[in-house]
């Protein structure tokens, strides 16, 4: 038996499911991502399979929140026009204080999207939604150019340090949440590694950064 810390990451559509309620008992942490609470703005941003209804999978996590004494956080995808409008925050927030949710990340459009129509908040826009949840939430990804200015590699170098202190990740990881292009991403990493801030462990053959 590990100490190490487990986490689960899911797309939460088969929560509801007590086989895999059973499975997933034992980790400490368990990540969904829902990005809407209404049927409507589900089926735009996921595309779902036409049998999914966004209520049942709700009703799958309020099911899983009754059995698991671990933490859940929330992590939703936020997508300009759609899931950020007042009503749309109002249902999610709704949703999560009813459930009992422990934590929200908060995530926009970081990689090229599939249509053109899909675009992403700015780090104002992300913030004043970060607002409305009083507290619970959190942003860990906005979108932002792919260079970083002298001014700003201060404030990058801390969200990577931040990201990896609650995970380990990927070079593509780190340039999918915080927004980076992937040879910046490198860079800053291997300078913070450099500086003896990060270490880095291969596994499976991939190598993954976490802060020290």
């Amino acid at each position: 038996i590990s100490s190490t810390p487990v986490a689960i990451l899911t797309n939460g559509s088969l929560l509801g499911m007590r086989s895999l309620q059973d499975e997933i008992s034992s980790a400490d942490l368990v990540i969904p991502s829902i990005d809407a609470a209404s049927q409507r703005i589900f089926e735009m941003i996921n595309r779902p399979h036409r049998s999914l209804r966004i209520r049942s999978i709700i009703e799958g996590l309020r099911a899983f929140r009754e059995r698991f004494s671990g933490e859940i956080w929330l992590e939703v995808m936020l997508v300009k026009g759609l899931n950020d409008a007042p009503d749309e925050i109002e249902l999610l927030k709704s949703m999560i204080e009813d459930i009992g949710l422990d934590k929200i990340q908060l995530n926009t459009v970081v990689r090229p999207p599939c249509e053109d129509w899909v675009l992403p908040l700015d780090e104002r826009e992300m913030r004043a939604v970060c607002n409305l949840f009083l507290g619970r939430a959190e942003i860990i990804g906005v979108s932002q150019a792919a260079d970083v200015g002298h001014e700003r590699v201060a404030e990058v170098r801390s969200q990577i340090l931040e990201l990896l202190g609650r995970r380990p990740c990927t070079i593509e990881d780190v340039s999918g949440t915080i927004g980076l292009h992937r040879n910046e991403a490198l860079k800053q990493i291997t300078i913070l590694e450099k500086e003896g801030l990060i270490s880095s462990r291969v596994f499976e053959g991939v190598r993954y950064f976490r802060a020290r």
